[in-house]
C-alpha cells in the first residue's frame, strides 16, 4: 500500500512541478486558480501530518513532504505574479504576444 500510494503522491509533485514551470515562463495567473490550490496545500499539509504520525508508511512521508514544499513554492508563484502579465489594461501574457505576432 505504500508504495502505491507514494507513486500517487510522485506524481502529484511532478505534475506541480510542471505547473510551476508553466508559471515561472508566463509569469501570469491565466488558467490557474489560487483557491483550489490554496485547498490542496491545506490538504496535503494535513495528508503529511497524518502520515507522519499516524502510519508506518516510510515513502508515503517521504514523498507527502514533498508535494507539501512543491505546494509551498507553487503557493509562493502564485502570490508573486498576482496582478502580473497586465500591462496598460492589456493581458501580456505568453500567448497573447504570440497571438499578436501573428495578426
Amino acid at each position: 500500500m505504500d508504495k502505491v500510494n507514494s507513486f500517487f503522491l510522485f506524481v502529484a509533485a511532478i505534475f506541480y512541478s510542471l505547473n510551476i514551470y508553466r508559471l515561472i515562463q508566463d509569469k501570469d495567473l491565466k488558467g490557474f486558480s489560487p483557491a483550489s490550490i490554496c485547498f490542496f496545500f491545506v490538504w496535503n499539509v494535513w495528508s503529511s501530518i497524518y502520515f507522519n504520525f499516524g502510519t508506518d508508511m516510510f515513502w508515503s512521508k517521504i514523498f507527502s513532504g514533498l508535494v507539501v514544499a512543491t505546494n509551498v513554492v507553487y503557493l509562493y508563484y502564485l502570490f508573486k505574479f498576482r496582478g502580473k502579465g497586465q500591462k496598460n489594461g492589456k493581458n501580456e501574457s505568453r500567448y497573447n504576444r504570440i497571438s499578436n505576432v501573428r495578426r
